[in-house]
């Protein structure tokens, strides 16, 4: 078996196991709520009342499905992350390694020289589709692999190439991906704040013909007239 490949299974299991044993313990603690759902458990009797209990039994069933619901998706992310490359990737193109040569030697050094750990270099058939060329690495580690359209070695000279590599690594070693994720993070958190605001604003509901009182209008007006804003700051993303 293919060493990379082996690792990608060894991870596979562990995150599956992870996932699996999670989920058996929320159906335990899920099983064990709706036994003593009916009644206040002696320990709590005297602290707690018949109402302030049963919302707490519904707020833990529903943070029990948010929360596996939640899992799941990460699962699916990682495993993506993970197989995409390996298993998923080569079902829909065809990947051989660059053949021996000059072009080959030439992006190993650039590679070489600005530190950049790579284990091969690919050629994908992407001209079975268009005639859309590109340039870009998966994987992770020592197991990472750069990948070259065959549009793009057909369309380029062996200079341009290079320069196309450059700057698909650019992006590695500057953590762009990183600081976008960071920066997107931080975005959604200052939208949900102003949101929080705006909600409570009585004039924009009114400027639009809505009555207030709900927060679906702000979060529809919200969604349609961000663009008109973060329009200005899209060159900070670039």
């Amino acid at each position: 078996m293919n060493f990379s490949l082996l690792i990608c299974s060894v991870v596979l299991v562990l995150m599956l196991a992870r996932w699996g044993v999670e989920l058996w313990l929320r159906g335990l603690n899920r099983r064990h709520v709706l036994a003593h759902a009916n009644a206040v458990p002696d320990a709590f009797k005297g602290s707690i009342d018949d109402a302030t209990y049963a919302r707490s039994v519904q707020y833990t069933l529903a943070k029990s499905k948010f929360s596996q619901i939640e899992d799941t998706y990460g699962l699916v992310q990682l495993l993506m992350a993970v197989l995409a490359p390996v298993l998923i990737m080569p079902l829909f193109n065809k990947f051989t390694p660059l053949p021996a040569g000059n072009l080959r030697e030439r992006l190993l050094a650039l590679a070489r020289r600005i530190g950049f750990r790579a284990a091969d270099i690919q050629v994908m058939d992407g001209s079975k589709r268009s005639r859309h060329s590109n340039a870009f690495f998966t994987g992770f580690g020592r197991f990472r692999k750069i990948v070259l359209f065959d549009t793009l070695i057909q369309q380029l000279a062996e200079p341009e190439l290079e320069a196309v590599l450059a700057h698909e690594i650019g992006h590695y070693k500057k953590r762009h991906v990183p600081k976008m994720l960071a920066g997107s993070g931080a975005a959604l958190l200052l939208g949900f704040f102003l949101l929080a605001i705006l909600a409570r604003q009585e004039w924009l509901y009114r400027a639009f013909g809505f009555s207030p009182g709900s927060i679906v209008p702000a979060l529809l007006l919200f969604g349609l007239l961000s663009g008109l804003v973060t329009f200005w700051f899209s060159p900070l993303a670039h």
